[in-house]
């Protein structure tokens, strides 16, 4: 969303983030180490969290069916789904190291790199993998229409939470942070950071629930009404964030 987003804002006339063109060098490149950051984490903490609890609950419901039917079912994903998930995230992690280590970058990345024509090559798809996974959303949120036993107040808590209170409690953050100094005064890199407090759930975060074949229906219920909720969400607090660091 942040790729999208970003560039579309620094092309909009009257924003004040500046030139429109230094705008989207800049906005990209804050977007892109935001995303590097958040996959990180995703693919390490998240990814490995929903593997306990998806554990826990496969092996509660292989209990209870060997109890009642002597059976003993395998309810966990085969180690092939586990293990292409460890490389997409392994991947992106050395994705992060490439962007952040100087000399490998050096080696990679500019006109004058040795190398640059992997990072051409990489642009090129790249740019393609925007509306790739916008038809994947799309596909994914399908899901959500199928219906889940999940509640909806407990949806719309998600969702008051996500939209509400999480940006307000991102301003204070943020605003503590450039207080203390801890963030540069910029009003793109504030905006970025911002934004971010103010986003719909990662799409990840579905794919993880898919490849160990735990909350994927309820995941995709809530996916649907959060990224349906985002349309009014974001542009509400895109529009005050702008206002907010200009």
């Amino acid at each position: 969303m942040l790729l999208i987003i970003v560039p579309a804002v620094c092309k909009e006339k009257g924003t004040p983030f500046g030139d429109s063109d230094v705008c989207s060098q800049y906005g990209m490149a804050y977007a892109s180490l935001s995303m590097a950051i958040g996959a990180v984490f995703l693919w390490s903490y998240v990814y490995h969290l929903v593997r306990v609890f998806s554990e826990d609950s496969g092996n509660k419901q292989t209990e209870t069916m060997h109890e009642d039917l002597d059976l003993t079912l395998p309810l966990l994903p085969s180690s092939e789904s586990e293990s292409s998930g460890a490389v997409e995230g392994k991947i992106k992690i050395v994705g992060f190291m490439i962007g952040t280590i100087a000399p490998i970058r050096n080696l990679l990345i500019g006109t004058e790199a040795p190398l640059r024509v992997i990072q051409d090559s990489a642009s090129l798809v790249g740019e393609a993998a925007v509306p790739v996974v916008t038809l994947i959303v799309g596909g994914n949120l399908i899901k959500g229409l199928k219906g889940s036993g999940i509640s909806i107040p407990l949806v719309l808590g998600i969702a008051a939470v996500r939209y509400i209170f999480l940006p307000l409690f991102g301003i204070l953050i943020v605003k503590r942070a450039l207080y203390f100094g801890l963030v540069y005064a910029d009003p793109l890199y504030l905006f970025v950071l911002l934004l971010q407090f103010a986003l719909p759930p990662s799409m990840n975060i579905g794919t993880i629930t898919q490849l160990f074949g735990a909350g994927e229906t309820d995941c995709s219920v809530i996916m649907l009404w959060t990224y349906g909720l985002a349309t009014i969400s974001l542009t509400l607090w895109s529009t005050f964030f702008m206002w907010l660091v200009a």
